[in-house]
């Protein structure tokens, strides 16, 4: 009986308390127990779904009793500004839902790690112009070098069958007892005339 009246003197302790924020807050039952809470009046993302509770629409969370905000599943290097909706920060551009990666101008053969900071690839290096251009151990002779140890003659010439990264030059003719020395021109051999 005791424990009754004693129930019954603390609820009645905590409404009178509560009577003094009339018009802001009522009595709630929180976990078995009545509570003096604040009613909802603002909601930010979400809803008063009775006097008490805001209620978070639908892709967005609770950052405090009166504010939801916006879920991004992969809202790296940016910002969350609706459900699945990255804005990306500066350098950073959306290459997938809600995935910010960095962004460098002219990253070929290489991987942007940072704004604009590109690291070239195994076999490439920085040019001059800050470009990843690959790498001929050997260079090339009458070609260009366009991959890691691989030569693409210029127009005119052709892979030499022993040295890869040398091009010889070719004649549309043969070259009888001489050498061809230059597109479509043949040096005789010592001794010999054309």
């Amino acid at each position: 009986m005791y424990k009754v009246l004693c129930f019954l003197i603390l609820n009645i302790v905590s409404v009178l308390s509560c009577y003094q924020y009339r018009g802001t807050r009522g009595m709630k039952i929180v976990n078995g127990a009545s509570e003096c809470v604040e009613f909802c009046k603002i909601c930010e993302n979400g809803y008063c779904a009775n006097q008490f509770d805001c209620i978070c629409y639908t892709g967005y969370k609770h950052a405090s009793r009166e504010k939801c905000i916006p879920i991004c599943t992969n809202c790296n290097n940016g910002n969350c500004i609706a459900p699945e909706n990255c804005e990306c920060s500066a350098g950073y551009v959306n290459n997938a839902p809600s995935n910010c990666v960095p962004y460098c101008k002219n990253c070929n053969n290489g991987t942007c790690t940072e704004p604009n900071i590109c690291e070239c690839n195994e076999g490439y290096s920085k040019n001059e112009d800050d470009i990843c251009s690959p790498i001929c151990d050997n260079p090339c002779i009458n070609g260009q070098c366009i991959a890691p140890n691989t030569c693409e003659c210029d127009a005119g010439y052709s892979k030499d069958i022993l040295e890869s990264h040398k091009c010889n030059p070719v004649c549309s003719y043969p070259c009888e007892q001489a050498t061809c020395v230059g597109i479509d021109k043949c040096e005789c051999w010592e001794g010999r005339i054309i």
